[in-house]
Formats: structure tokens, sequence, C-alpha cells
């Protein structure tokens, strides 16, 4: 394709690539031919008037002529979705004209962005912080994943809201034709209890909010299915229930255009024979697409569970199962963006009922997807502290830690300073004082958690963890930049110091020192293969938030003088069992004085 075509024309094209032939997919030429389909039981061809507010208006797959912003909440699927190396869900956004942004675990404030099960939809649209939350996610421009998307952010708030529950969502309680749940709702800011009546509650709730903001799009994506293996019959006929209503029956009678469903549910759960193929295109199968001109919701083929499962016990979608859902979801968002946009005028955002505080639920969190070997893209950036005045991303934090400056922790009185350690093979020099190595500050420091669950995953990004999630053990590494410091120094002391971000209980995190070399964009538990010293150096506890130090002077002089190479540090909590772990702030946190920092004390001689 030549290079001297308009980007936008580029664009367009690289979309009908990605939806008309794609790569990933073995079909006949038989199941590709166009022609009509038979219904099939409790599967629908929804024509544009089947919406009461839609008349006889035309439905249109293209996408928008200008840029428009969209943001996505989801979680680990989310992410597996939007990479260029899996779903390709970001690409396909970027080549219909969508400038997308994500948010995913601890994003925004009061890390609303953990909480994504169907009850704390409640507390993002109707709860009693939901302005604050509103506020943050329509100006949300960042990216939270990686993926590629257009270069250039047309400005002002997001336009479109896509949402996602994750797979623990489909694990539903009660019966396929509960009718929603009437009075007080305990599923209203919480996980649990999970019932069709109680989720179709959420949702009819959630209309009184979106019918106020019809300058907003709002689109559901319905939680994908369970492996077989990881849940039960009349669970996978509920989830199965409850999505066909959110498709056929939950906006029936409401009469805006401003919100719609796909169902990424019902797309999974039919493949071309084997997780790894997909039936993108086939005419039978269970799809959620454009089709012959018109929005086909088909189900010909039995079963409730996922096809695309990692494994028998491992529900993330594989990368065909998120392929095909990303080439039969854009022609349909783009269906919905054009009902949207041929409404009336959207109406200016008015007053909501008064809402009633609600506890908040601990978030269901679901095991991150290996996903295919990443490789670098220009489009692929850390996170990086903004450039902004300071109380840009201040807002995007916790309340407890706004307004609160952690300062460099230098050894007093009341903790003992080791004596002075002599840099074997170097002359003495006077230098002194404390040299602070950290992020955005001095140097540089390289830092990620490797998973035991998810073996091929690399953990890079704003979060590090000890103990396990799961069954699973995750360890964090972290290796600093040593190269400018004075080598006539003396070093009196090295104390690792990390913000951890919940309380691990009494329990102790050990450090150990690393044996070979790593790269925090590519490390993984498979890769890294225990490759560090049994022998501890040093320990902290886990009980309690906040600030985390380690002495770590021995190694580090090591590591200066030479003795040993430095490869960094690893961080484990031996003791801790199923989902028992410690979360702290990585060297991507937007906030730099929480992030990982070795503070080194010099000492003339």
């Amino acid at each position: 394709m030549s290079n001297g075509l308009p980007q936008r024309l580029r664009h367009l094209l690289s979309a009908a690539l990605l939806l008309c032939a794609p790569a990933w997919t073995t079909l006949t030429a038989d199941s590709v031919q166009t022609r009509p389909l038979a219904q099939a039981a409790g599967a629908g061809i929804l024509p544009p008037a089947a919406h009461p507010a839609l008349g006889t208006l035309a439905d249109d797959p293209t996408p928008p002529a200008s840029t428009i912003k969209l943001v996505f909440i989801h979680h680990s699927t989310g992410e597996g979705w939007l990479a260029d190396d899996h779903g390709r869900l970001g690409m396909a956004l970027r080549d219909n004209n969508y400038f997308v942004s994500d948010t995913n675990y601890d994003w925004g404030p009061d890390s609303i962005g953990s909480l994504t099960d169907i009850g704390h939809w409640w507390l993002w649209f109707l709860g009693p912080k939901r302005d604050a939350y509103m506020a943050a996610l329509l100006n949300q421009s960042g990216q939270r994943s990686s993926y590629s998307r257009l270069s250039d952010d047309p400005g002002g708030e997001n336009r479109i809201v896509m949402f996602k529950s994750c797979f623990p969502n489909s694990q539903m309680e009660g019966h396929p034709d509960d009718p929603p749940t009437a009075g007080p709702n305990p599923l209203q800011g919480n996980s649990e209890p999970l019932t069709v009546g109680n989720a179709k509650r959420i949702y009819n709730d959630l209309l009184a909010y979106f019918a106020t903001r019809q300058d907003k799009l709002f689109v559901v994506i319905t939680a994908p299915p369970l492996a077989q293996g990881s849940t039960d019959s009349q669970a996978a006929a509920n989830a199965r229930a409850f999505n066909n209503w959110l498709v056929h029956t939950w906006l029936a009678s409401y009469p805006q255009r401003n919100v719609a469903v796909f169902d990424f549910y019902n797309v999974l759960t039919s493949n071309g024979g084997s997780p790894g193929v997909n039936d993108l295109g086939a005419a039978g199968g269970n799809h959620h697409r454009w089709r012959n001109g018109a929005v086909e919701h088909i189900q010909t083929t039995p079963g409730n569970y996922s096809t695309y499962p990692s494994s028998p016990d491992d529900s993330h979608p594989t990368a065909a199962g998120g392929q095909k859902a990303s080439a039969e979801f854009l022609p349909l968002l783009n269906v919905f963006y054009r009902r949207w946009v041929g409404s009336p005028a959207p109406a200016s955002p008015t007053p909501s009922a008064t809402r009633t505080p609600t506890t908040r639920a601990s978030p269901t969190r679901t095991s991150t997807p290996a996903l295919a070997t990443r490789t670098s893209t220009p489009t692929r950036t850390r996170i990086a502290p903004p450039s902004a005045t300071p109380g840009r991303f201040l807002a995007y934090l916790p309340p407890i830690l706004k307004g609160f400056r952690f300062q460099v922790p230098i050894p007093t009185a009341t903790r003992p300073v080791p004596s002075t350690t002599p840099i074997h093979g170097l002359t003495p020099t006077q230098a002194q004082g404390t040299v602070v190595i950290q992020r955005g500050l001095r140097g540089d420091i390289a830092d990620a958690y490797i998973w035991q669950s998810s073996p091929d995953y690399t953990g890079d990004w704003e979060t590090l963890y000890t103990g396990c999630v799961g069954p699973g053990r995750k360890k964090t590494l972290l290796r600093f930049d040593l190269s400018s410091l004075d080598a006539g120094a003396a070093l009196q002391s090295a104390t690792l110091c990390l913000q951890q971000k919940t309380d691990g209980g009494a329990r102790s995190v050990h450090a150990h020192r690393v044996l070979r070399d790593w790269d925090e964009t590519t490390v993984t538990w498979a890769g890294f293969a225990a490759a560090y010293d049994q022998t501890v150096i040093g320990a902290f506890s886990a009980a309690g938030e906040g600030l985390k130090q380690v002495d770590i002077t021995g190694l580090v002089a090591q590591w200066l003088d030479g003795r040993v190479p430095n490869q960094g540090v690893l961080l484990d909590d031996p003791g801790a069992l199923t989902d028992e772990n410690e979360e702290y702030w990585a060297g991507e946190c937007e906030e730099q004085s929480l992030r990982p920092k070795l503070v080194i004390v010099l000492g003339g001689r």
C-alpha cells in the first residue's frame, strides 16, 4: 500500500482488510457464501425498527468521518482483547477512526478501575461518588494497556464509554427466567450475591443515568463465558439467559439511542474446531455481527461455555476468540454510533435523584492471560509522569494520598546506620551525602512481576506484587541504575524503599540477589526460571500499608566494587497462601514519590 495515500484512507483500507479477509481464521469457500440464514430458536436478526426510538432510520456500518474519542473500562480479558498480538481490538478501533483510551486495575479516584463486576456499575454510574468517577473517566486520555491507537488526540471528552465485566460474572445463581429484583438490591455496589434477578435490576437502574447523558454513547460488552471446567450447567444457562435479556429485552422500552449492547459472551461460544481456530464469517455458529445488511444475533451451535479458553481451567479467551470478536464488533459499533448521532441534539446532563451511599466491596480479581510474546511497536509507551501541573495526576489518586508527600528516608539516630563499607579496589574520595535512585529523579529502575499461574506473562505495569493471586505465586523484580555514582565513594548504607498499597498481614517479605539479566518488558516466570540466590539478604513486614524499607547495603557494595554484577533484587512472600498477597506502586506510577527507590548514603573516608 502506497505511503502516499492519506492516513484516513490507509486506515479505512486496513479496516476493510481486517474485517473482510482476516489472516487468523481458515474458512472454506462454502462457509463464507452470503445466503439467507434460517432463524435459530431464540436468536433474531434485529432491524433498527426493533428499537422503539429508531423508527425507519437505515443502519450504516461505515466508520465515523471524523475521529471519535472512546474509553474502555476493563480488566485482564479486555487487556488481551485490545493487544496487537492477541485480540487486535485496539488496531481495529484505530482503523475505524476511534481514538481509544482505557482503564484497568487501580485506575482513577479511589482506584475505582479495580471494580468492574456487575454490581460495581452502580458505583460508577449511580453511587455517591459518581460525578467524580465520571469526570475522571470522560477526561481519561491515557493507555493502561498495550495496544496501537491513533497518534493524534482530537481533544475534548470521551464521547463513547465501553464497559465490560470479566468472566467470573458468568457464574450466576438463580434461574434463567427470574425477573429483575424488586425492593433493595444486595448486589448494588458489590460483587455478590450475583443472581439473574439482581443483575437485571442493576442494568435497569443504570438507564436512569444514561437517559440524562444523551451526549454520550454507552456500550455494554457482555461478560465473557467461563470454561466448562470452571462453572456448572445451571450457572452457564443463567449467564446465557441474562445476556440474551440484555440484547433483546433490556432496551425494548428505553426511548433513547445512546445505549447499545455487544454480546461478547455469545461470540465466544462457538469456534472453528478448536480454541485456536475461530468461525469468523461462517454461516452457522454463534455470532453478533453485521450480516446481509442487518444486525444479526444468532445461536446455532449449542453450548453455554467458552469455546476459546486459554486452557481447560483458564477462561481468558485465546487470540482466535478475541480476533473473531474484534471483527464482528467494529461494524456494530459503527452502527451504534450512527444510530446515536442520528438522534436529536444531545441534551445537557440533568441532575439525578438523591443517591444513597453504599459499602464498597473488593473487586473480583482474575488472572491475567498469558499473551504471546510482545514485540515493540512505535505506539507502546511507558506511563510517564505528566508534564502538566502537579495537581493533574493527584486527581486520580485515592483521597488519602492527595496532599501527602513521602519524604526521602534518611537514616537518623533512631535507625542504626551501618558502619562504612569500603569499596574494594577503588581509591577513596571525600564524596558524601544522600543519593536517591528513582525513575524520574536520578538514574532509572527496571521493575516487573512474574506470575506462576501465567508463566508466559510479563507484569510490566504500575502495580507490583508479592504473595499469591489465586494459587499462583507472584514475585517482584527490581534493578537500579548505579552508573551515576562516584566510583570512589565510601558506602555507608543502601535502603530499598517501596510504597505498599495493601495490608499483607503478619508475614515477612524477603529480598534475594538476582543471578541473571532480565528485561522488564519481556521477563516471565517461565523464562526467569527462579534465577535468584535463595539466601535472604533482608526482609520487611507485610503488615500495614505505606512505606516499606529493607537494608541491602551488603549487596549494593558488591555491585559497586564489581564483585557481583548488578542484576537486581527479587522480592518474595514465601509464607503467603492462596489469594494472600501484597501490592506496591511500580515505576510507572504517575506520582513520582510513590515509585520504588534506592536511597544510598555515601561518606568520605
